[in-house]
C-alpha cells in the first residue's frame, strides 16, 4: 500500500520516483518500495503480484500508468488502471491530497519527473568510464 510518510516529494509536492532499473532492489517503508533517497521505486510494466489493490514487480516495483484510464479504486483511493498500474501524472500541478498523497486534478497520484543516478550525479547519458578503466 502506498504509504505518504517516507517518501520524498519535490517542491510542488509531487512524489519523487525513480525507475526500478537504475538501482538495486529497493526496501519497503509502509508497503511503499523506495530507493535509498526516499523516492518511490516504479515501473511501467503489468503487474504480477498486488499489495492493498495496487500492482507490483516480483522486485517489489510499484507498477505505474501516465496515459491508462482510470477503471477504480485500490485501497485508500488509489487510481487504478483495469490492469492494475496506479494511475499518475507527471509535473502536474497538486490539486488534492489524499492521507497526504498529492492528486492532480484529474484524480490522478502526482509524481515528479523521475530522476535517476545519473541525474543525481551531474553525469548524462554520454558519460564515458573509459577513462576510469
Amino acid at each position: 500500500m502506498l504509504n505518504n510518510n517516507p517518501i520524498a516529494k519535490d517542491v510542488g509536492g509531487r512524489l519523487s520516483n525513480i525507475p526500478v532499473g537504475l538501482i538495486p532492489l529497493p526496501y519497503f517503508n509502509g508497503g511503499t518500495p523506495l530507493s535509498t533517497l526516499q523516492e518511490v521505486v516504479t515501473t511501467t510494466v503489468a503487474p504480477v503480484t498486488r499489495n492493498g489493490g495496487l500492482g507490483y514487480t516480483n522486485a517489489g516495483a510499484l507498477c505505474i500508468d501516465t496515459a491508462g484510464a482510470i477503471a477504480g479504486y485500490a485501497q485508500g483511493g488509489m487510481p487504478v488502471t483495469a490492469a492494475g498500474n496506479l494511475c499518475v501524472s507527471v509535473n502536474q500541478a497538486v490539486a488534492a491530497w489524499n492521507a497526504g498523497i498529492p492528486f492532480d486534478a484529474t484524480g490522478r497520484v502526482a509524481f515528479a519527473t523521475a530522476s535517476g543516478f545519473l541525474n543525481l550525479h551531474a553525469f548524462d547519458l554520454s558519460f564515458d568510464n573509459a577513462a576510469f578503466d
